[in-house]
């Protein structure tokens, strides 16, 4: 599962978010083909390699003449519709705007209908915005964590007159993430900026991360007066996994679809490359009997699911979160009974045998093929089993054994 850890070290806006990213790797293309998506001509996209203090940062322009008109929610959502990028970024950027206008409305206390953006309505954010959450979803980065972000102090003067630093929209946005007061009398974290950092990131520490890339985006100031450098730095990798303890856990509340449809829509999910798949009753807001379809999924394998979840469901929606679970090592030996070969579970922790079951299709093939019951082909499975000294308590040495033997007579 790859992520994503932003940390704010100098300050935060949308170009040294897009510098950090294309230091890590990411493709200038992709900015450049999300611009030309929204304007409907051609961006040059310019990379520069700049320092701030002692560290080489990115620093990205766009070549072109970009207008700071105002605008509205709505009309930022009507262009960023009619553009040609993935529905993933357009709902990103467009939830990210409405992020933005939302926490104005509640400053200037007016209705979302009447706010008007100025700067951060301008071309040039637009494609800040839809150029990160392009580049993102280009380089697959599905999580998103962030670090304490830093805020000036003082006043600061934009369009519409004198503004506290940091302002009052930016406070807003950032609600529920860790901030820290510095003395920079100038505008530390921009409102495009918050609004990404709102829009998809956990306020907080990732877990163990394996780190794979490292980059730095530049701000346009040479240097902060507190001597800290005028950058941000994102770290790109993915969580440590130990015998996956991370996967996602998908659900859809249905209560119009009949138990057959239910069994079908389980067996899909299945093959479409869920770990784990079940459904589980509930009720709905109406009072109807219903349930609840859930599934284990890597990260890998959530496109295919979730089609497998709107092909074979009703559903209009997914919820998605991550789940932490604990493994224990597995091994799969075969076994010899009266009845004839059969695969047998074990799961192992610390060298000690955990749990055993008898793989339930080889047991379910002999009864079929013998017509014995097959509660007696799972017993006698487990009395070979123990026979053999597998048996939970047992230490893992007999079933090194029975595994050198399978694999020396194979």
């Amino acid at each position: 599962m790859k992520l994503a850890y932003i940390e704010p070290i100098g300050g935060a806006s949308g170009d040294m978010l897009l510098g950090a990213l294309v230091d890590t790797g990411g493709d200038p293309s992709v900015i450049a083909s999300a611009a030309q998506s929204v304007l409907g001509k051609p961006v040059d996209v310019h990379i520069e390699s700049v320092r701030r203090g002692a560290i080489v940062a990115k620093s990205v322009k766009f070549n072109i003449k970009l207008e700071e008109q105002k605008r509205t929610l709505k009309e930022i959502e009507t262009l960023i519709e009619k553009s040609t990028l993935k529905g993933v970024v357009k709902q990103r950027t467009i939830a990210a705007f409405r992020n933005l206008v939302e926490a104005e409305a509640r400053v200037h206390g007016e209705p979302i209908e009447s706010i008007k953006l100025h700067e951060v309505g301008g071309d040039d954010c637009i494609l800040d915005i839809v150029g990160f959450f392009s580049l993102t979803d280009a380089m697959r980065i599905r999580w998103f964590y962030c670090g304490t972000i830093p805020f000036g102090c003082g006043v600061v003067l934009g369009e519409q007159g004198a503004l506290p630093e940091p302002p009052p929209a930016v406070v807003e946005l950032l609600r529920g993430f860790s901030v820290r007061y510095i003395g920079e009398p100038h505008e530390m974290t921009t409102p495009t900026a918050a609004a990404i950092i709102k829009t998809i990131c956990q306020p907080h520490i990732p877990p163990q991360i394996v780190i794979e890339q490292v980059g730095y985006g530049a701000g346009l100031r040479q240097k902060n007066v507190t001597g800290i450098p005028n950058v941000l730095r994102i770290t790109v990798g993915r969580l440590y996994v130990d015998k996956e303890p991370f996967m996602w856990q998908m659900e859809a509340n249905l209560d119009d679809a009949e138990p057959r449809v239910i069994a079908h829509a389980l067996e899909r999910i299945l093959s479409s490359g869920a770990s784990d798949a079940w459904s589980e009753p509930t009720y709905g807001k109406k009072g109807r009997l219903g349930v609840k379809l859930c599934a284990l999924v890597t990260d890998d394998a959530i496109e295919q699911v979730e089609k497998a979840f709107f092909s074979e469901t009703t559903t209009l929606g997914i919820r998605r979160h991550l789940v932490q679970r604990t493994v224990l090592e597995r091994h799969s030996v075969s076994l010899h009974t009266k009845f004839g070969e059969l695969s047998l579970k074990v799961g192992v922790s610390k060298n000690s045998i955990v749990n055993l079951s008898i793989e339930y299709e080889t047991a379910k093939t002999l009864a079929d093929a013998l017509c014995v019951p097959l509660k007696t082909i799972l017993s006698e499975g487990l009395i070979a089993a123990a026979e053999a000294g597998i048996f939970v308590g047992a230490t893992t040495e007999a079933l090194e054994r029975l595994e050198n033997r399978t694999s020396n007579h194979t």
